[in-house]
């Protein structure tokens, strides 16, 4: 957990000071360190050396180290060091020497430090020098205590270990004595120079009896300090056990076994087995009360009593978990790893800031974890890692000291995202010679946080204790509403602005949701100060998810809690709420003075001058006791803004649509300004700012319902807005069922599309949300019913929802619709809470692309192209209006040529303004053509234009100048095409109308026809040729035939005359003949003639 505050302490500094939200880099360059380590000293050991990041920057990677061995003798001692993989920029490079061996930095261990100011590629000749620190004054153990084992076979030895002001223990080992009664004349034996490994424990393995325990600090100088004496005493007992076995695979254990089940509460109820098995070793852990557990342990391989290097212990990650409800619990398998070392891979995520305000945001990262078993780790190497994705590391990157239980440690952080199955593979070098490799998967993130209650933001030194005035915060908070995991407890840090770890605790329960420092004897060490404190929920392998808030507090220095109105006029009144505020010396706005008009501990009230800058200048209120800044670059506060302030109303409804009172509303970043709803839901909120300020948000809370925030809102000065739709809040449940949001902890972010200034949605739009961190949102349109369609653009009111939002990416979002223009809006993402906002679309211009046809006459249907034809008043041809029109889309017109139009172009004219084609439109003057069909043939006759397709539509108005083509088409088999006339004299007919024009067609009857064959012909010739024996020709009244022979040897044909068109009766009289008007000759064959003369 210390490695890990040193991780987020920068991002301290955006909370308090109200920096903008992390941002990584894609890539994260990495450069190799390399310079030498001198030491004048008499002390030995390895050096280990870290490289982190600056307080100002954020790197990919952080504690990148190596350890590395000093040549030479006493006063003169150096050596050389390579670290692969530090970061860009400027950063220190930490170096200490292990004088203990116990792999972590102590009080009095020599250390040095270098800064490097701007490291932009591999950097060499970097020079630390190691130095004697001045020792902190010894103090003794605290909180000693003593634990006898459930099966009375050993005694469980814990204590605080005295800490410099960095968190360093001061002593390097302790002497633990032991004694019958609690007194130095009782004593009966004792437990000299137990390493100082941080731990703060030692197993009194093999004690007969629960023994009263003095631990006696022993520092580097050999100057002591010993705590009281403390019985050693029974846990509260129950009547349940939890037995099985522990497996140590190839080993044969050369110390006891000490194992026990954690409550969860962190008591140990333990067991200890003095000469445990080859390979494995039953266990029974008896008497223990009912409840939930985590099985731990080691076996003391070299029998120092304490766990440390060399031992066989349990991996964290693999630590068993036990409930205990009714029932004894048997055959729980516990596995101790027998390898050199164990790597792990743990997965944090962090978010922070105030919700809804532009300082939130969240990160992740990986810690990867090098922990001492069989064998000493003092160097790692990362070699292997994702080639791409959130987790991408270039690799080699040396882990460095974590300064915890002789860890090394990497933590890749300040990443995006986190994932499971992010493998990384690292090389460990081992104190005993040779090197293994491991390779470990990474786990899912929780998203789900623990949400601080307070301390947060300005807060009046006696609340902050709850009116003890004793310097010890009360720390208050919500649980996760998604916990991780079944097993999770809490744990809080407390920092300073200077980035210095004031307190700690962890191993709270999970049922705990407050925490008063007092019970730890902390105090603040100022009563005026700007502080951090990060709480963290953490499952049984130390997986986390985080919050981090701040607060700034005083006792007597005045805090400023709010501004009302955020806007002000000059000579304006500005009422300034807080605390400590009485009978100030000054107040300012960007430097300029105000004039105060009254004062009390809570509120000031004064008079504002003209052109004080606007809200890029804070707000300073002094008095005899100190200073406060509210806004840019002040603790807290939205900025005071110049000119009128303004008003926004709306209401405030549930799931269902039933309107919510007694909501409360507030301005994100100033308290000051808020209201409540009313019975109907309805509410008003005044003195808002305007358009010069920064945009700015507002939260709803309310009993029950996850909070909900406003888009960012900019209002121009004195203006008054009403929501156009009501604000939806939703219970937990109701949120995360929305389609899409499948992640706890994520937020909701909806938007609904309208004509600017109005009610009305526009459907048919697409929306786009692209955050800060890069993340394209994809958006789900509401169909009417539900989110979970296949719509592409908005319908049913106009509504998108994007799901799974990044808690404080701010949301750049943007819209299109064809007619209409749009400004993007923003909105933030809030873990598990909704956001939402409208986007204002407005009517574009109208633009004229086309029109088709270009010419047409008085009546013509025109369609008409272009853009933004909504709220469409008129439609022009050559100035002239037409009377009919239809707007079949924003981008198409159907217009009908009005009477009296004129050649010219096409105008169309909207709400928003007129547009006019490119090119002219010709009106033309129709003409009347006619088509006659003549002859005793039939057959039909179509044109390309006009739609003649005669008999049925025989004349058409066609406008001059038109090219007109008639195609004549005789009925088969007994008519042909005769010929034209008129319009037309030749085929094709094709002519130009300019003017009324009558093309006349000819269709001819076919003179004969085979009745056997029901072949019709035009001439004798042909019929007579084509007819076979016995077949009989018919012929109409007339033939016309040229001079014929016929020669056809055994051929018999009738020829029958007389007959009418249709060849079926004779014409009346039965004696009319048809004429043949040409010689006919017969050479072969028969010919019979019936009513025929040849002439």
């Amino acid at each position: 957990m210390r490695t890990l505050t040193k991780l987020i302490l920068p991002i301290m500094a955006m909370i308090l000071l109200g920096f903008s939200s992390i941002c990584q880099a894609s890539v994260a360059p990495t450069a190799t360190l390399s310079g030498t380590i001198t030491y004048n000293g008499s002390k030995t050991g390895r050096v280990y050396l870290v490289a982190n990041g600056s307080s100002s920057v954020i790197y990919n990677l952080w504690n990148v180290g190596v350890s590395t061995t000093l040549t030479g003798s006493s006063g003169s001692y150096s050596g050389s060091f390579t670290i692969r993989g530090a970061g860009i920029g400027g950063y220190p490079v930490k170096a200490y020497l292990d004088s203990t061996g116990t792999g972590i930095q102590h009080d009095s261990d020599p250390a040095g430090i270098v800064y490097l100011s701007n490291v932009t590629g591999d950097t060499t000749g970097i020079n630390i020098t190691l130095t004697d620190p001045t020792p902190a004054t010894l103090a003794a153990p605290t909180n000693v205590g003593a634990a006898r084992s459930q099966n009375n076979s050993a005694n469980l030895v814990n204590w605080d270990p005295p800490r410099n002001s960095s968190g360093l223990e001061i002593p390097v080992k302790y002497n633990i004595y032991w004694s019958s009664a609690g007194s130095d004349a009782s004593i009966i034996g004792s437990k000299l120079n137990v390493p100082a490994n941080g731990n703060g424990m030692w197993i009194h393995a093999g004690a007969t009896t629960a023994y009263y325990y003095k631990v006696v600090a022993v520092s580097s100088t050999g100057s002591t300090a010993a705590s009281t004496w403390s019985p050693a005493g029974q846990l509260p007992q129950g009547s349940y056990s939890i037995s099985g076995t522990v497996t140590y695979t190839g080993v044969t254990p050369t110390g006891p076994l000490g194992l026990a089940a954690l409550d969860e509460n962190g008591y140990p109820y333990f067991v200890g087995y003095a000469t445990p098995a080859a390979n494995s070793q039953s266990f029974t852990i008896p008497n223990l009360p009912a409840g939930k557990y985590g099985i731990q342990g080691f076996i003391d391989m070299n029998n120092n009593g304490i766990d440390d290097a060399g031992d066989l212990r349990i991996k964290e990650s693999a630590g068993v978990r036990v409930t205990i409800t009714n029932a004894n619990v048997s055959g729980i398998a516990v596995n101790l790893p027998t390898t050199g070392a164990v790597l792990q891979a743990r997965t944090s995520h962090t978010l922070y800031g105030e919700t809804g305000a532009d300082n939130s945001g969240e990160q992740f990262q990986y810690r990867l974890l090098v922990t001492p078993q069989l064998k000493t780790p003092i160097n790692a190497t990362l070699t292997s890692a994702p080639s791409s994705g959130s987790g991408y590391v270039v690799t080699p990157v040396d882990l460095g000291n974590s300064y915890e239980n002789g860890r090394l440690e990497l933590n890749i952080q300040g990443l995006k995202k986190a994932q499971a199955g992010d493998s990384y593979t690292v090389t460990v070098y081992y104190l005993e010679g040779g090197s293994d490799a491991y390779t470990v998967l990474t786990t899912a993130p929780y998203n789900s946080p623990p949400w601080p209650l307070a301390p947060i933001f300005p807060v009046p030194y006696n609340d902050l204790t709850k009116g003890t005035s004793n310097g010890s915060p009360v720390f208050s908070w919500l649980p996760p509403a998604t916990p991780p995991g079944e097993w999770y407890s809490y744990a809080i840090w407390l920092q300073d602005i200077n980035y210095n770890q004031l307190w700690s605790t962890d191993n709270l329960t999970s049922t705990i949701t407050s925490y008063n420092t007092s019970d730890d004897g902390f105090t603040l060490p100022t009563a005026t100060g700007a502080y951090g404190w990060t709480l963290t929920a953490m499952d049984a392998n130390d997986n986390e998810i985080q919050y981090q808030a701040g607060f700034v507090t005083a006792q007597s220095a005045p805090l400023i809690t709010g501004i009302s109105p955020a806007s002000v006029v000059p000579g304006g009144t500005l009422t300034i709420k807080g605390y400590n505020l009485a009978g100030p010396t000054s107040v300012t706005v960007g430097g300029t003075p105000l004039s105060v008009t009254s004062s009390t501990s809570t509120q000031i009230t004064a008079t504002v001058p003209g052109g004080f800058g606007g809200p890029s200048n804070p707000l300073v209120v002094t008095t005899t006791a100190g200073t406060y800044t509210w806004g840019p670059a002040g603790y807290y506060g939205a900025p005071l803004s110049l000119g009128s302030p303004t008003t926004h109303s709306g209401q405030v409804v549930d799931n269902a649509g039933t309107p919510i009172s007694g909501v409360t509303v507030t301005m994100v970043g100033n308290p000051s300004i808020t209201t409540t709803t009313d019975s109907s839901g309805n509410f008003t909120l005044n003195n808002l700012p305007n358009s010069t300020a920064t945009p700015f948000s507002l939260r709803f809370m309310a009993s029950g319902k996850q909070p909900h925030y406003t888009k960012k809102m900019g209002m121009s000065a004195g203006s008054s807005t009403t929501a156009s739709f009501p604000y939806k809040m939703r219970t937990y449940a109701e949120l995360n069922s929305l389609s899409g949001m499948t992640t706890p902890g994520k937020g909701a972010v909806s938007t609904r599309v309208l004509v600017q200034g109005t009610s009305t949605p526009i459907d048919g739009a697409t929306v786009t949300a692209v955050g800060s961190s890069g993340t394209t949102y994809v958006a789900q349109y509401y169909n009417g019913t539900n989110y979970t369609g296949t719509s592409t653009s908005t319908a049913g009111g106009g509504v998108v929802l994007f799901a799974n939002v990044n808690h404080g990416d701010k949301l750049t979002i943007n819209a299109s619709a064809p007619g209409y223009t749009f400004s993007s809006i923003s909105s933030t993402g809030v873990a598990e809470a909704s956001t939402s906002g409208g986007i204002g679309g407005v009517v574009a211009a109208p633009t004229v692309s086309g029109f088709t046809p270009g010419s047409g006459a008085v009546g013509a249907s025109i369609t008409i192209t272009g853009t933004s034809f909504i709220n469409v008043t008129n439609v022009t041809f050559g100035g002239v209006q037409a009377i009919s029109f239809t707007v079949n889309s924003p981008t198409q017109i159907t217009a009908t040529v009005p009477v009296g139009a004129l050649s010219g172009v096409i105008g169309v004219t909207t709400a928003t303004g007129s547009a006019s084609s490119s090119s002219s439109f010709t009106v033309v003057t129709p003409y009347t053509l006619t088509v006659t069909l003549s002859g005793y043939g039939t057959g039909t006759v179509t044109s390309n234009t006009g739609g003649i397709n005669c008999p049925g539509t025989c004349t058409a108005q066609i406008n001059s100048g038109t090219s007109v083509t008639l195609t004549a088409t005789p009925h088969l088999p007994e008519s042909s095409f005769g010929g034209w006339s008129g319009a037309c004299s030749a085929e094709p007919c094709t002519f130009t109308m300019s003017s009324d024009k009558t093309a006349i067609t000819t269709f001819s009857l076919k003179q004969l026809k085979n009745i056997t064959l029901t072949t019709y012909y035009d001439t004798l010739l042909e019929a007579l040729t084509n007819a076979a024996n016995g077949n009989e020709v018919r012929a109409h009244d007339s033939l016309q035939a040229p001079n014929l022979s016929y020669n056809r040897a055994n051929i018999t044909v009738k020829i029958a005359g007389g007959y009418d068109n249709a060849f079926e009766l004779r014409n009346s009289p039965s004696t009319t003949y048809t004429d043949i008007t040409s010689p006919l000759t017969i050479q072969a064959g028969t010919l019979i003639l019936d009513q025929i003369v040849v002439k």
